[in-house]
């Protein structure tokens, strides 16, 4: 969707409408090509305005769930969580 309105509620009312991406109108002319092969291979391009502005109102939103909401075994909590910690298995 090409649009010249950049508030959240108007990008959440595209994309709920279907809208597989949101592209403000003063920028498109370099974006335009790429962003309709993008949306062709199952893309959703955005703005990087939009993207900041979604990202923004999700964290502002806080998560909406927890951890246990997702019901993991204790292996698969661990096996998530390693990649962030600096251990080293030595075989």
């Amino acid at each position: 969707m090409l649009i010249v309105f950049d508030d959240s509620t108007n990008v959440y009312k595209a994309l709920h409408a279907g809208a597989n991406g949101y592209l403000f109108q003063k920028n498109i002319s370099e974006w335009l090509i790429f962003s309709i092969w993008d949306v062709m291979e199952g893309g959703a391009p955005m703005s990087s305005a939009i993207a900041g502005m979604i990202t923004d109102d999700v964290l502002a939103r806080g998560a909406s769930k927890t951890p246990a909401d997702y019901e993991l075994t204790s292996r698969e909590v661990e096996v998530s969580v390693s990649p962030g910690r600096a251990t080293v298995t030595k075989w």
